[in-house]
């Protein structure tokens, strides 16, 4: 990453207001995902400001939805974020990407167990999320979409409309979950 592209990233991030994304946007149409900048926003990720982690978790989202692979390095610090005490921005942002990783088999287990306590939380978005990023590690390795299918299955008769839609969702997605 140039100086002028690590220059834009931590000026994007230091002015993010917590609320809007419309000083990120241009960050992210003008900055090319070097892996580089991936790393960079992985570290981010990483701060223990809340806003810091939004911001970063945002972008690393923008660029994964394009089409930005990150390396198994990038992807665990990035799934790091659902294992530690994180902002629920970020971490809906990380479930969000999660389609668009691929998921170290050495930290599935792991990554199970965090987004089953993921799938309690108060936040109905992160619940929502949460359960496709079940699906997701199921898709990836199918020894899991027998629990997946149970958790889909159950999670049906949640109250939160959030959370059903995106259970519905997740079955057209998903064949096996169909």
């Amino acid at each position: 990453m140039n100086s002028e592209d690590a220059g834009r990233v931590a000026a994007a991030i230091a002015a993010y207001d917590g609320k809007g994304i419309d000083s990120l946007a241009p960050v992210a149409a003008g900055i090319a995902p070097s892996p580089a900048v991936l790393q960079a926003l992985c570290d981010f990720v990483g701060s223990e400001d809340a806003r810091v982690q939004s911001a970063a978790s945002w972008l690393l989202r923008r660029y994964a939805g394009a089409g930005a692979i990150l390396s198994q390095m990038q992807t665990e610090q990035a799934l790091a974020v659902l294992t530690i005490a994180s902002h629920w921005e970020a971490r809906l942002h990380v479930l969000q990407m999660m389609g668009d990783l691929i998921l170290p088999s050495k930290r599935v287990e792991q990554l199970w167990l965090a987004l089953i306590e993921q799938s309690k939380d108060v936040n109905k978005f992160i619940r929502a999320w949460s359960y496709h990023g079940l699906a997701v590690i199921a898709d990836q390795h199918p020894p899991y979409r027998g629990r997946a299918l149970s958790l889909l299955a159950a999670a049906e008769g949640e109250e939160a409309a959030s959370v059903r839609a995106r259970i519905r969702r997740i079955r057209v997605t998903f064949k096996w979950a169909g």
